[in-house]
């Protein structure tokens, strides 16, 4: 499991995962500003703890298809876990990842499908160990 929100060198995560690193960007632009409340949403972030036991509920909850349509409202949390940072993070600008889902139950496949991001690439490890970058096709 996660460390919680910290700052880590890209290559580094690349390094030590096991599969691929997808990255996403949005289809929507993205003001400046906007751009900069994200970063700054993010960073007032930094510190918390990984939220396992958020996780394992969210995992259940998808299961057995409960509770995760409910109003979507930006809120700090204690615990966080990677899909919901991201959800969070965009949230702070007024962008939602996926209409009628809370940030708290955002799983990491509703991320990827959100209609307002975009699959740039994948990252990975090659076999010397190096981090090789992969665009996504047409792009």
């Amino acid at each position: 499991m996660g460390k919680g929100v910290v700052v880590t060198p890209l290559s580094a995560n690349v390094r030590h995962y096991h599969g691929e690193v997808e990255w996403f960007t949005c289809v929507e632009d993205i003001l400046e500003s906007d751009r900069h409340r994200m970063i700054g949403y993010a960073q007032q972030e930094l510190g918390k703890e990984y939220a396992r036991w958020k996780a394992i509920r969210l995992g259940l909850r998808i299961l057995f298809q409960k509770g995760e349509r409910q109003r979507d409202e930006l809120r700090r949390a204690r615990q966080l876990f990677c899909s919901q940072y991201v959800a969070e993070v965009y949230n702070s600008v007024g962008k939602d990842l996926k209409k009628g889902v809370s940030d708290r139950f955002m799983s990491p496949a509703d991320v990827a499908s959100s209609p307002l991001l975009r699959r740039a690439g994948a990252l990975r490890k090659s076999v010397a160990g190096a981090t090789e970058a992969r665009r996504s096709p047409g792009r």
